[in-house]
């Protein structure tokens, strides 16, 4: 889905994991924001590059546009998650759980997708460009117009 000229990504959205995971305890599915700046419509993603998110329960985050850049979401729990656009490059997602997770258009080039559950994920239009995907489940997933430059895919093989 092509950007809305009227919405533009701003990151900086100022969150640290602590109290991430204190408002998704507390019931807070969705975090990032639609803000109205000088008459145009602007996306408020949280900006939490390099954070370790291992093993923790984040199960229908709303995480659109996030930049998660260099994480640790290592044997996370992100199944039915919203990463629309969210940038995952270069991230440790070995064992994660994204079953029916939406990651169109997101960026997971050079990340680490060993194991990973992704059966029935969202991945249109997502830059898997250098993403080693050994072992992942992709049963069900929507690969249409993603970005498989270089990839490692489940069974060991090199998409060229």
């Amino acid at each position: 889905m092509p950007p809305n000229p009227q919405t533009q990504p701003i990151f900086g959205y100022k969150l640290n994991v602590a109290s991430l995971l204190e408002q998704h305890a507390r019931g807070r599915k969705t975090f990032t924001r639609l803000a109205v700046r000088k008459g145009k419509f602007v996306v408020q993603a949280p900006n939490l590059p390099g954070c370790n998110l291992s093993k923790v329960n984040l199960w229908e985050i709303g995480l659109a546009k996030a930049c998660l850049k260099k994480s640790n979401l290592s044997e996370a729990n992100f199944m039915r998650a919203d990463l629309n656009g969210a940038d995952l490059s270069e991230a440790n997602l070995w064992k994660i759980q994204l079953c029916k997770a939406n990651l169109a258009g997101a960026n997971l080039s050079g990340a680490f997708l060993g194991g990973a559950n992704l059966q029935g994920a969202q991945l249109s239009c997502a830059n898997l460009s250098r993403a080693d995907l050994r072992g992942a489940n992709l049963a069900d997933a929507d690969l249409r117009g993603a970005i498989l430059d270089q990839t490692i895919m489940p069974d060991g093989s090199l998409h060229a």
